[in-house]
């Protein structure tokens, strides 16, 4: 079979290219970036943007651009659990890199009923009962 492009198929790639490139995906992330744990969260949060900045330059994933919506937890589960509800309730796509096996916990409590998802996280994992 031989591919015959129709008249109008550069002008629809070309369209394609451009709307993909407005189109964003929005993580939300709690990691400490005060407190004794800053060290955790900042190198866990500079990290993920140095590789979402690279991925962003070559046309985003599927053409989505990445942005990382950070927020500090300071290594608190309850703050980390108020975090993960505003980053939910401001319409983040999914969580992202929380820190802590209690911060985790506390995020995918918040996330489960709500229907959010939640990956990345930097924690020890529990086993199933």
């Amino acid at each position: 079979m031989v591919f015959r492009p129709e008249p109008w198929w550069p002008a629809r790639a070309l369209w394609a290219q451009t709307t993909k490139t407005t189109r964003k995906l929005v993580l939300g992330q709690s990691v400490p970036l005060t407190g004794a744990a800053d060290q955790i969260g900042l190198a866990y949060l500079n990290g993920a943007k140095i590789y979402f900045d690279a991925i962003n330059a070559k046309n985003g994933a599927g053409g989505y651009k990445i942005e990382v919506k950070a927020l500090d937890d300071g290594y608190n589960p309850a703050k980390a659990a108020s975090n993960a509800k505003q980053l939910i309730d401001e319409g983040v796509d999914a969580l992202f890199g929380f820190a802590g096996t209690a911060n985790c916990d506390a995020a995918f409590a918040v996330a489960k009923p709500a229907g959010g998802s939640v990956f990345c996280a930097f924690c020890r994992l529990r086993r199933a009962a």
